[in-house]
């Protein structure tokens, strides 16, 4: 409540570029600690999504970053819980009520789809690494949705089940 509509416009659109733009895959490094941009990054979506006064043009747009981040840019493997914490800001977005089942089942068959097949040229590590990163969020997701006890959380979990048996 403390902020204006306006701010809270901006504060979405900081935190879906910030979320798209992490390029820093490092997780926790001994000595130095957490660097973990995008398990912060979702977190900051995550309470994003929790505001009542976020209409569903936001919660798409965060639900835009999250997919970015789905699977890693580089081909980078995620070992430090991403997929977990990606998967919050979107059961949070279900939770809202303002996303129909034929968006989340669209949002959901899309993810696969970015992954496309397995290359033939060499690019074979970096296409398993962003299949596990995919799979760990899809999975995460999943136990989230039929874990619920919330009705407009656990109606995610056929959409996620369709996008996990699309996964190769």
């Amino acid at each position: 409540p403390w902020m204006r509509a306006d701010e809270r416009a901006a504060m979405v659109e900081r935190a879906s570029a910030y979320l798209e733009s992490v390029r820093d895959y490092r997780g926790y490094e001994n000595g130095a600690g957490w660097r973990h941009g995008v398990a912060h990054g979702a977190d900051w979506a995550m309470q994003l999504a929790l505001d009542p006064a976020l209409d569903r043009a936001q919660l798409e747009r965060l639900l835009a970053a999250v997919a970015a981040q789905a699977m890693a840019a580089d081909g980078h493997a995620y070992v430090f819980g991403e997929g977990e914490r990606l998967a919050r800001p979107v059961l949070y977005a279900a939770r809202r009520g303002l996303i129909d089942d034929a968006a989340w089942q669209a949002w959901f068959a899309a993810l696969p789809a970015k992954l496309g097949p397995p290359r033939a040229d060499g690019g074979e590590a970096a296409w398993l690494a962003r299949r596990h990163d995919l799979a760990q969020f899809l999975q995460a997701a999943y136990i989230g949705a039929v874990r619920s006890r919330d009705p407009a959380i656990s109606r995610l979990a056929p959409a996620i089940a369709a996008a996990l048996d699309a996964v190769p």
